[in-house]
């Protein structure tokens, strides 16, 4: 934990806002560039207020802005306790026996015929559980990088 007092100018200004640095700062031609999640319009434009009377403060010149790359979309930290906990016990069931038994091997170890014979059902529900599962997981890594490139803009 990193006290107030600790905290550069641009710190600061993230924490009086709750703002939320939402990635690694980049350096392009020499300027730093935050990516962060604001609340709303008018808190980034706090934020950007902030952090210029801070580096004035500190009698740094430099200049501050804030551009909006999206709309209003949010910011999603997954853990992967979420991710599990986004999934059924029949499913983590399907999903871990058909990765032990090879399914995602190429070529298979086990088909689908097989790994639904050993978990007692038809072939069919394998794959729709399966096609389920593997949705569930993919639309969190769908949104990871949807949010990545956002940030890398």
């Amino acid at each position: 934990m990193v006290s107030r007092k600790k905290l550069g100018s641009t710190e600061k200004a993230l924490y009086e806002t709750q703002s939320i640095l939402a990635g690694p700062v980049i350096i392009k031609n020499g300027i730093r560039e935050y990516p962060v999640f604001v609340e709303s319009y008018r808190k980034g434009k706090e934020l950007e207020k902030r952090a210029l009377e801070y580096l004035k403060l500190q009698g740094k010149k430099s200049k501050v802005w804030f551009k909006i790359l999206e709309g209003d979309e949010k910011l999603s930290l997954v853990t992967l306790e979420e991710i599990l906990s986004s999934l059924t016990d029949k499913e983590k069931e399907y999903l871990y026996s058909s990765y032990e038994l090879g399914y995602f091997e190429w070529p298979r170890v086990h088909s689908a015929v097989e790994i639904s014979e050993y978990l007692g059902i038809s072939r069919v529900t394998f794959h729709e559980n399966l096609r389920r599962v593997e949705k569930k997981i993919m639309r969190y890594i769908h949104d990871a990088i949807k949010m990545e490139k956002k940030i890398c803009r």
